[in-house]
């Protein structure tokens, strides 16, 4: 019990001293979690149990990038066969095994009893309130964690699927056939010419090698009329590699993001303590505003690429994005948006990116939180 106590204090201490955007309503908010996050944890049971409670606490912080890792000993190898998302408002089945492909795109009414509407809501209270489909994204990666035994579909045809837990090693998922002309095809990246237009599907930005195959066809693009980059469901990875894309299309400097990030200075804190014992000091927002601790440096990130910048300087792009579309993927998105000869469809983007520290807790997970704080170059908040 010592342990889980620990844990839920330090969640609540790092949160105070790293999260970027507190406001006095945020701080009342958080501290109330806390309190009542502490009273829930003396009445829990089991392990799994507490950390429901404390995915249930970060999620007060209603940020993409504010989370909790399982402990290694939840982690199996299980996975349920299905993968849900939403398109139009419905809870659908986008990805499956052949088994179960009849089903593919068909409504959902129910999951395990509960309605969808239910169901979101019980998943964007442990992970981000919101961003559903983010939430969902997460949630299909903890599913051993919510549903051990099986997971029981309902479909709005009145069509009923249980399913059990397989061991992903032995999960063949369909892929969905392309009448197109691949150019290449990795599991990060995708390249498709059709007619004079190039096609790049973007999956992820987590290794070096993305931007290697990029530039292989440069050629390619050069001759091209127009480049399409898809990037939905891209769950983002490392800004720096999209960065390296985003390159060929800037001749100069291009501004990347806002950042802003909390400073701890103890000596101002040291001060703000003095005066407020100080009994000449009447005005309660004098006391407030010297006590406190903590404040923003805030400045305009910019990059610069001179290997392989402006190669694409002039050409026509073209940018699909979606809810999904999250972390630096949207750093991705945010570089073009002042690019003359750019356009950018699709829904609004997920709303998240930044750098997050990671914190070790006692009883064997991690508390991931937002420790940088981004918006676009103008102050705009990202979406």
């Amino acid at each position: 019990m010592e342990n889980r106590l620990a844990d839920v204090s330090t969640i609540y201490h790092s949160a105070l001293n790293l999260f970027p955007y507190w406001t006095s309503k945020e701080l009342e908010k958080w501290k109330q979690a806390y309190l009542d996050t502490i009273k829930k944890t003396l009445l829990s049971d089991s392990l799994p149990d507490f950390y429901h409670l404390l995915c249930h606490f970060t999620a007060k912080l209603d940020d993409g990038h504010t989370m909790i890792y399982l402990p290694k000993e939840f982690k199996t190898d299980l996975v349920y066969p299905v993968m849900f998302n939403m398109i139009e408002n419905q809870l659908v089945i986008v990805k499956t095994t052949e088994e179960y492909q009849h089903y593919l795109y068909l409504p959902i009414k129910k999951v395990n009893g509960l309605s969808v509407s239910d169901f979101l809501t019980e998943i964007n209270s442990k992970f981000w309130f919101s961003n559903g489909v983010v939430s969902l994204y997460y949630y299909q990666n903890y599913l051993f964690f919510f549903h051990l035994n099986q997971l029981l579909i309902e479909f709005s045809s009145n069509d009923s699927l249980v399913l059990s837990p397989q061991n992903k090693e032995t999960v063949v998922w369909v892929q969905e056939r392309m009448n197109k002309e691949i150019v290449i095809e990795t599991d990060a990246i995708i390249i498709i010419k059709e007619k004079n237009k190039i096609l790049i599907k973007l999956n992820h930005f987590l290794e070096q090698e993305i931007v290697t195959v990029f530039y292989q066809y440069m050629n390619l693009y050069k001759e091209s009329d127009e480049i399409i980059f898809d990037l939905r469901g891209n769950m983002g990875g490392n800004s720096g590699i999209a960065n390296d894309i985003c390159a060929a299309f800037f001749e100069e400097t291009f501004e990347t993001e806002l950042s802003f990030y909390q400073v701890l200075d103890a000596q101002r804190y040291a001060s703000g303590t003095q005066l407020y014992y100080k009994r000449d000091i009447i005005d309660d927002n004098d006391y407030t505003q010297t006590l406190t601790h903590q404040y923003f440096v805030e400045e305009i990130d910019k990059e610069t690429v001179p290997k392989n910048k402006g190669q694409l300087l002039n050409k026509p792009v073209t940018i699909i994005q979606n809810r999904q579309t999250y972390s630096s993927a949207e750093n991705f998105v945010m570089n073009f948006y002042n690019r003359p000869n750019t356009r950018i469809i699709g829904t609004y983007s997920a709303g998240s990116t930044g750098q997050p520290a990671l914190i070790p807790l006692e009883t064997g997970g991690t508390f991931m939180v937002t420790a940088k704080g981004v918006r676009i170059p103008n102050g705009r908040v990202i979406a």
